[in-house]
């Protein structure tokens, strides 16, 4: 719960709606994880992407403004990760 005027910073996994070729960028992702980490991480990479129901950019900041939050910032960055930074109306 945020007070009005609070702040909340939200940092994840968010994938973007407005690029034409998903799928490569997220197969290149998860090669990147399996050489950065190991197979088993990359594996748990495709369970989320495939049976979790991967967030994107729309969902995401749907939920935040139907929570009341007016979004002040938006960095989509390499790996997919997302950094909103958010005010409580």
């Amino acid at each position: 719960m945020l007070k009005p005027g609070g702040r909340l910073l939200l940092f994840d996994i968010v994938f973007p709606s407005g690029t034409n070729n998903l799928q490569c960028e997220i197969d290149e992702w998860i090669n990147a994880v399996k050489t950065m980490a190991d197979a088993r991480l990359a594996e748990e990479a495709i369970i989320h992407v495939k049976n979790e129901f991967s967030t994107y950019d729309w969902i995401m900041e749907g939920m935040i403004r139907r929570s009341g939050l007016q979004i002040d910032t938006a960095e989509y960055g390499k790996g997919f990760q997302a950094t909103y930074i958010c005010t409580k109306r």
